[in-house]
């Protein structure tokens, strides 16, 4: 699997933003300035998994 970039400001959520292993998300997918790789844009978490939660 390939890693894709996602910056904080791009996570769609009141409060503190964080993802967590386990969460399933959706996104909008584009190719980063200066091929850098692929950046998520508008994340929405669509559902948690507590089982990888500390």
């Amino acid at each position: 699997e390939d890693d894709i970039f996602v910056h904080f400001s791009n996570i769609e959520m009141e409060g503190f933003k964080k993802l967590e292993r386990g969460d399933t998300v959706e996104f909008d997918l584009k190719n980063s300035e200066k091929d850098k790789g692929p950046e998520a844009l508008n994340v929405k978490i669509i559902s948690k998994d507590r089982r990888f939660s500390s």
